[in-house]
């Protein structure tokens, strides 16, 4: 690649200099984005309960349809050209407008199918799942585009100006729907809620990133993006239609009010992934400059799934053992019948972060063509699985589907990348396991004992989590002392540096 005028040099803020300063510069903008994305996770949860309670199922189900045909689409953008710029050994402006005019074309490219789509339902379901549509599509184009601000805000690790933005960009959103909600506009209320984020975070990236678009568009550069960008866009794809293809088989042939329960469910199961995401996108930055390092890769991520296997098994026992509680207690009664779903996709959520992590550890090494395999192997037992399932009437079918695609992927990954990780996964999974398994059976003894006598319903949950935390500590407190240790000595090794 040839380059530009203006390309930054080893040495430039988008170069960490000495080693030992970027596994600092790493865990403190992990913690910047951590505190960011709590909030912004806290918001979410408080105004996707609230708005859970004042919709409804029916409401609820009528947007997460159209939402997940929304995100089946994005497909046009399954190149991640954002995760080429940041995985690149070099950065120029020539690579970030070349990525830009890409990715605008293949959003003008998403929106005319879109349009057709919309066609389709109007016919089908009603004018209002096709306006939805539309406008949905519509603002896609502008959170394709900002893939590449953001891209430049990672890959010169201002962690903090990501957390601002990711903040603002979904708390003032959250505060329109939630007031046009209570103004009984229904549904809109999430629509516009999307819009908002889709454009605000696109101004917000571009202006604290201060990339503009000056047209260096080159041959060059497009080769080198799609180097890396066509071994992963098979994955990618599929990775979109794993994602959201239940809730289009679902909201398709159990209505919107199923389709409801199963969006709902998926977002109480995946809060343990919302939560790991500044994790994932700084890891992504770290591993990726220290992919000529196998031992500090293994290392790196090794220490991330470690802690990350113990956090979602602390939440998602809590799913498997009383979904009927967790569900009362955060989304009322008119949502427990997805009770029997989330009990799964528990199961789901407990897993899913460490097949995500892992494949941040194969992007991050260039190995993207054998991510194709393994969501080839996803596809395979999902697609047409979740038809099935919700061609047969039957919700907590499509959640076991999901639960079992999991799995079996997360577990094909982890062995066919045993040459990058060279990590004992035993060591890594056996303890949570056998601490997720000790608090079953205290629950289920509980219960056989009449435990549902003694401790009320809304506390149920919160004593299955504190089981499994203090079962945790008492099997390997000094292990997890020593990570925190080696955590610490990786801040001091930085700042001395």
């Amino acid at each position: 690649m040839s380059r530009s005028d203006d390309e930054l040099r080893p040495g430039d803020a988008t170069e960490p200099g000495a080693a030992g300063a970027l596994g600092r510069r790493f865990l403190i903008g992990t913690v910047l984005l951590g505190a960011g994305n709590t909030a912004v996770s806290v918001v979410n949860l408080v105004v996707g309960v609230l708005l859970a309670r004042w919709l409804g199922p029916e409401e609820f189900g009528l947007f997460a349809f159209v939402l997940a045909i929304t995100e089946v689409l994005s497909l046009f953008g399954g190149f991640s050209f954002g995760v080429a710029l940041i995985q690149a050994r070099e950065e120029s402006q020539r690579l970030y407008d070349t990525a830009f005019a890409v990715y605008a074309a293949l959003g003008a490219a998403m929106i005319a199918t879109g349009a057709a789509i919309a066609a389709v339902l109007f016919a089908v379901r009603g004018r209002e799942e096709a306006v939805f549509l539309v406008v949905l599509v519509g603002a896609r184009w502008f959170r394709l585009t900002a893939q590449v601000p953001r891209a430049k805000l990672e890959r010169t690790l201002r962690y903090d100006l990501v957390t601002r933005t990711s903040v603002l960009a979904t708390g003032l959103p959250n505060v329109v729907a939630l007031g046009v909600a209570w103004m009984g506009v229904g549904a809109w209320a999430l629509v516009i809620r999307d819009v908002l984020v889709s454009v605000l975070t696109y101004l917000l990236e571009s202006l604290a990133s201060g990339y503009r678009f000056r047209r260096d568009v080159g041959r060059d550069a497009y080769a080198q993006l799609m180097g890396f960008a066509k071994p992963v866009f098979l994955a990618r794809v599929i990775d979109l239609l794993v994602e959201r293809v239940d809730r289009v088989a679902v909201g398709a042939f159990l209505g919107n009010a199923s389709a409801g329960l199963l969006d709902r469910a998926r977002f109480l199961a995946d809060v343990g992934l919302y939560v790991m995401r500044p994790v994932e996108r700084a890891s992504l930055n770290l591993l990726s400059r220290v992919q000529d390092d196998a031992r500090r890769s293994a290392r790196s991520y090794e220490l991330v799934t470690y802690f990350l296997v113990r956090l979602m098994f602390a939440g998602s026992i809590v799913l498997v053992l009383a979904p009927v509680e967790t569900l009362r207690l955060v989304l009322g009664d008119e949502w427990t019948g997805a009770a029997p779903a989330l009990r799964w996709l528990g199961l789901h959520g407990a897993v899913f972060p460490v097949f995500t992590m892992t494949k941040v550890l194969v992007l991050a090494r260039n190995e993207g063509a054998r991510l194709a395999r393994i969501s080839a192997v996803q596809a395979a037992i999902l697609i047409p699985g979740t038809i099935a399932a919700a061609w047969l009437d039957q919700l907590a079918a499509v959640a076991a589907v999901v639960a079992c695609t999991t799995c079996v992927g997360t577990a094909f990954m982890l062995r066919w990348t045993r040459d990058l990780a060279a990590m004992s996964y035993r060591a890594v999974f056996a303890v949570p396991l056998a601490a997720a398994l000790v608090t079953a059976a205290a629950a289920l003894g509980s219960d056989a004992l009449g435990g549902a006598d003694w401790i009320a319903w809304y506390a149920r949950p919160f004593a299955i989590g504190a089981t499994f935390v203090v079962v945790l500590l008492a099997a390997e407190g000094r292990r997890l002392a020593s990570e925190l240790g080696y955590l610490r000595a990786q801040l001091a090794q930085g700042r001395a540096a």
